[in-house]
């Protein structure tokens, strides 16, 4: 059965690098919303909008109402999709709706989730929950059994003077008190979660020994940066869904490479019900 995906805010150059390849692979259905002139294959089903907000509404309504259906960002800023889908009541949100990240580190074969490099910016102790949860959430669906999840500060204790090590333990004592498919330690110093090396030099006594599947930093600053380094420093494969909806949307930023949408594309396949 195929799967519906609609672009809200197509432009030409993504038809060309995303929406051809995936067209390729016979398994999808296009719907675009565009405020462009654009050339298509018969078999996509474009729209023409005034606005990129008139894209992002259309989009929205268009994918509610569909099975098996995935709504890609294309060339529309994240706020403005975001406001579409928080006023769709069409739309079930479950929590908090966050970005996770799929890293693949394509040299060394690490890879790694991280929450949020797109959406929540100073996360409270009760976000920090449910980008938790959502994280987890992608993790079940991309089958990683018993996940460890790392609450991400510059310390492996909890100094006061450091908010983002005081949140992480709160959020640790909350899991403590219910049952969770996952191990989840803070707060925790990149090295730590990452390196194996770095854990045994520093002692850390924890279940996470650099080994860490999952990356939930202190707040978007200190995710957008480490999500913007690896794109465009390393050789890796990045892929953003949209996580806390009942409807999967793939979110990548607008500078991201054709491979990056593709493989959000595939992500947010994922997490089809």
């Amino acid at each position: 059965m195929k799967v519906t995906i609609v672009v809200a805010g197509a432009d030409q150059k993504m038809m060309s690098e995303v929406i051809q390849p995936l067209l390729l692979e016979s398994c999808y259905d296009f719907v675009l919303l565009t405020c462009e002139v654009l050339k298509a294959d018969k078999e996509i089903k474009l729209e023409r909008v005034e606005t990129m907000v008139e894209a992002a509404e259309r989009a929205v309504e268009i994918v509610a109402h569909l099975p098996r259906a995935i709504l890609l960002k294309g060339q529309i800023q994240t706020a403005v999709l975001l406001k579409a889908i928080l006023n769709n009541r069409a739309i079930e949100h479950r929590r908090l709706i966050s970005q996770v990240t799929k890293i693949e580190l394509i040299d060394s074969h690490r890879h790694w989730l991280l929450t949020d490099p797109a959406l929540t910016i100073e996360p409270t102790v009760k976000d920090k929950i449910d980008l938790c949860l959502n994280a987890l959430e992608v993790a079940a669906k991309l089958e990683i059994v018993k996940p460890k999840l790392a609450l991400l500060s510059s310390v492996e204790v909890v100094n006061p003077k450091i908010p983002s090590a005081v949140a992480a333990a709160e959020v640790v004592d909350y899991f403590k008190q219910i049952e969770v498919n996952g191990i989840i330690e803070g707060p925790l110093s990149m090295d730590v979660a990452t390196d194996p090396k770095a854990a045994t030099s520093k002692g850390y006594s924890g279940q996470i020994q650099g080994d860490a599947d999952i990356l939930v930093a202190p707040g978007i600053d200190s995710a957008n940066i480490l999500y913007k380094t690896l794109a465009h420093f390393t050789n890796c494969r990045l892929s953003g869904v949209l996580v806390g909806t009942s409807v999967p949307i793939a979110l990548t930023s607008r500078s991201d490479c054709p491979k990056a949408k593709i493989s959000a594309v595939k992500l947010a396949e994922s997490m089809i019900d």
